[in-house]
């Protein structure tokens, strides 16, 4: 559950969601919503809570997205072979 919500706080990251939206698109109650935010708080996001407005993911997170690392892997490993090379080469 954790997950759908931070899909949905993520996709409208620095922009209110109400806990009503949340509820009605995952089928669930706001007081597990409400739950799910709290632990989803305590692994590290930041997350906005505002009476009327609902949920906000603020940018300034302590957590690392994997969304956003998985596309840079492979250009990473990339470039840890051509260094390896490079310093076969060095060695040689």
């Amino acid at each position: 559950m954790e997950k759908e919500i931070l899909k949905i706080l993520k996709q409208h990251q620095n922009q209110y969601v109400s806990g009503q939206e949340i509820c009605e698109e995952l089928h669930v109650s706001r007081m597990t919503i409400s739950t799910c935010i709290k632990k989803i708080k305590e692994k590290g996001y930041h997350i906005i809570s505002s009476t009327k407005k609902g949920y906000c993911l603020t940018e300034d997170n302590d957590v690392i997205f994997i969304e956003n690392i998985k596309p840079l892997i492979p250009d990473f490993f990339k470039i840890l072979s051509i260094l390896m090379k490079l310093i076969q080469q060095m060695i040689i």
